[in-house]
């Protein structure tokens, strides 16, 4: 676990909550078990990262537009036209392994959130594809789960992040949230 957070004067005093509950505390062990960096590896990885959450978000982001859905609005990733970072994320190489669902403010709650992760667990299992609840991301399978659910610092949201499956396996977690989100 790791992560960065940015703050300045007084806003410093502050980052004890949010560092316990955003993951942006390293434990001394978690560095050491880092194995030594391999350039040609990394990239291969930011790319296969990088080809599956786009395939996932510009597949889900189509369905939401042509079948609206009373609960969800979209999903979030700067790689979607919608999203307010396009015009500049365009631009860069790396836009992230993860992705958040955008709710219908009626349905914005962490218990809603909470029933949503718990369908695609179940329709996950149901169709057998392979999805961990969870935090963190850069792992080898897809992951989500909810965020900031016990904090004041942020709103609680549900983050998907996308692991290394292979087209086939993202394929399958691209039906698995489409029939998820068909139930609610």
């Amino acid at each position: 676990t790791a992560g960065v957070i940015y703050a300045w004067g007084k806003d410093t005093v502050k980052l004890q909550e949010p560092r316990q509950h955003l993951g942006t505390i390293v434990s001394d062990v978690s560095c050491y078990m880092l194995p030594t960096p391999n350039r040609n590896l990394l990239e291969k990885r930011l790319r296969r990262y990088e080809r599956n959450v786009s395939l996932l978000t510009t597949a889900l982001s189509n369905y939401l537009a042509t079948t609206p859905s009373k609960i969800l609005q979209n999903v979030a990733h700067p790689t979607l036209p919608h999203h307010p970072a396009f015009s500049w994320a365009k631009k860069i190489p790396f836009h992230g392994s993860f992705f958040a669902f955008t709710w219908h403010k009626k349905y914005d709650t962490p218990g809603m959130h909470n029933r949503f992760i718990k369908e695609v667990l179940r329709q996950a299992k149901k169709q057998k594809v392979q999805i961990t609840a969870g935090t963190s991301f850069g792992f080898q399978k897809s992951r989500i789960y909810l965020t900031s659910a016990t904090t004041d610092v942020g709103k609680p949201f549900v983050r998907f992040s996308v692991g290394t499956e292979n087209a086939y396996e993202i394929e399958k977690i691209k039906h698995m949230l489409i029939s998820t989100i068909k139930k609610l």
